[in-house]
């Protein structure tokens, strides 16, 4: 069953930013098993042209009367979808959120909330539809305080904040998502006395080669 109702003026949602006036909006509604509990919702909006545009959808996946799934589309004709929401365990609270680019469609960064806060406490980013980083908000103050680096979807390098003064304190990197944890300063300390010992290396080195052709010349 499907059925259009009018609703009067309202804000047309718009994720990320301001409402959009508009003069009505229009909600499709389709009840597919016909149970009085509608599984799909349309919004539609009406342009300065007089067409129908499809702004957001509402998906109901396990017929609970709850909002499991909420499309937000560009508007105008393109109509792609910009945002996704989505309830996991379907307790009527949105635990994810995906975001799209409006130009290719292609994602562009995820936000899990753990502990129901309303706060994102992982955040992943995207590039050409790839994962490339990820922050994770471990004791739930609301900060990031550790980050996850990937290339060609492996785990390259790890930061993590210890002291949760918002600085890393370890780094770590990773081959074949096997990850090696440093201490910052203490991999800095250890790296200069090599330094050292290759500089003197290479003196002693000359110092011989000197040595060497003095003999020789002395000899002729």
């Amino acid at each position: 069953m499907c059925v259009f109702a009018d609703k009067p003026p309202i804000k047309a949602p718009v994720p990320d930013g301001p409402g959009k006036d508009i003069e009505k909006e229009s909600i499709e509604i389709n009840d597919t098993d016909n149970d009085g509990i509608p599984e799909i919702k349309r919004y539609y909006v009406r342009d300065a042209s007089g067409n129908n545009i499809l702004v957001r959808k509402e998906l109901d996946i396990n017929a609970d009367g709850r909002i499991d799934y909420t499309y937000y589309y560009t508007g105008g004709l393109a109509q792609k979808v910009i945002k996704i929401e989505v309830d996991l365990d379907f307790d009527g609270i949105v635990d994810e959120k995906r975001y799209f680019s409006p130009e290719d469609g292609s994602l562009v960064k995820k936000e899990f909330d753990l502990n129901f806060d309303g706060k994102p406490d992982v955040l992943k980013r995207y590039y050409n539809n790839e994962l490339i980083k990820k922050d994770i908000d471990r004791n739930f103050d609301g900060a990031m305080d550790s980050w996850e680096y990937y290339q060609n979807n492996r785990l390259a390098r790890t930061e993590i904040d210890t002291d949760f003064d918002g600085k890393p304190d370890k780094i770590g990197k990773s081959e074949f998502q096997e990850v090696y944890k440093f201490d910052i300063e203490r991999l800095k300390e250890e790296e200069k006395p090599v330094k050292k010992k290759k500089k003197i290396i290479r003196k002693r080195i000359i110092k011989k080669r000197v040595r060497k052709k003095d003999s020789s010349s002395k000899k002729q």
